[in-house]
């Protein structure tokens, strides 16, 4: 289980959330209103601070892990 430190973005895990019921950053970006290219990043930036990898990426499209 991935505990959550207290100084987390709340923004990313909702992000977070939308991508894991879209199933693609694109699909995600349609939802958040922004660019599948700005909620790869904040993925990236939440893997980072989380210390894990929360999707595979395989040909621009995403899945969760």
């Amino acid at each position: 289980m991935i505990r959550i430190p207290e100084n987390i973005d709340w923004d990313l895990l909702r992000t977070f959330n939308i991508c894991s019921r879209t199933k693609t950053f694109a699909e995600a970006a349609k939802y958040n209103g922004t660019l599948p290219s700005a909620v790869g990043k904040q993925m990236k930036k939440l893997e980072f601070f989380l210390g894990c990898h929360l999707f595979e990426r395989v040909n621009e499209n995403t899945t969760n892990k």
